[in-house]
């Protein structure tokens, strides 16, 4: 509702219709898979485990790719027009509940996708150590955000980058039922790359640098100097947060780019061989 912070919309149970959502993407995707499967047509993963309960390996990423491209799209709205309209007030002040309400429903509708991954994947024995400190990292940074619902720029372009997760999953599932070298399975990829380098690496560090330069101003400036809301500790823990995100992001961007260049350039077996 217009006016609504994100702990209100928690409180009068508006991540209920989200949480739904999630669990019928999910358990429509596995009933799909096993429908498929019944029919022969059987996801990569599958093979090695001839069980139904294999088909949960495609169920838990329907969501991700439903889910994400609403949420990613006005998000990245709210983003970009904060980061080349926005002064800094608006940029890490309060959430602007009235012009921005769809940020405030991204907001609500990431932290449930968040809580019901979390409890289906637990639920059904599809978690593991490394999406384990990934829930765990994105969790923390958004009971942090939602307690103040300030920094409306670090929200958006956090969940601007969901856009990316449609393709990774998307190019996952086909690479599952069609192999590696389908030309379906090759375009997921490039579009997640691309994705992936412009928003989580360009828009990303873009925005990290901004909030890390107003933290600043706020140390050492004035009183008021800076715009951040949150308290010294919490600015010091988000600026760690956000630093470590984008380090990783880079990180990760290398090990993309050496795929792509190992993928395009000729092997030692396809060089042709002197006479």
């Amino acid at each position: 509702m217009p006016g609504e912070n994100i702990m209100q919309c928690i409180g009068r149970s508006g991540f209920v219709p989200h949480a739904m959502l999630h669990c019928l993407l999910f358990y429509v995707g596995a009933l799909l898979a096993y429908v498929a499967r019944r029919s022969g047509v059987v996801y990569a993963s599958q093979i090695l485990e001839d069980s139904p309960r294999a088909c949960l390996d495609v169920a838990w990423q329907v969501p991700n790719i439903l889910v994400c491209v609403p949420m990613g799209l006005a998000s990245l709205r709210v983003a970009l027009r904060l980061l080349f309209y926005g002064d800094a007030s608006e940029q890490f002040g309060p959430l602007d509940t009235y012009g921005d309400l769809e940020m405030v429903e991204c907001f609500v509708w990431f932290g449930t996708y968040m809580a019901a991954d979390t409890l289906l994947t637990s639920v059904h024995g599809l978690m593991n150590t490394e999406m384990f400190i990934h829930h765990c990292i994105f969790s923390s940074i958004c009971f942090v955000m939602f307690r103040r619902c300030t920094a409306p720029l670090v929200g958006a372009a956090l969940l601007a980058q969901e856009l990316s997760t449609p393709f990774l999953n998307g190019g996952t599932l086909l690479r599952g039922y069609l192999g590696n070298e389908h030309p379906l399975t090759l375009l997921a990829f490039a579009a997640f790359a691309l994705c992936f380098y412009v928003l989580r690496v360009a828009l990303n560090s873009v925005v990290t640098f901004i909030f890390l330069r107003e933290v600043y101003r706020g140390f050492v400036g004035a009183p008021g100097a800076g715009a951040v809301l949150y308290p010294p500790a919490e600015q010091l823990v988000l600026g760690v947060v956000l630093v470590g995100g984008a380090i990783l992001q880079c990180y990760w961007a290398v090990l993309i780019a050496r795929k792509i260049l190992k993928a395009v350039a000729p092997s030692e077996t396809d060089k042709p061989k002197a006479e």
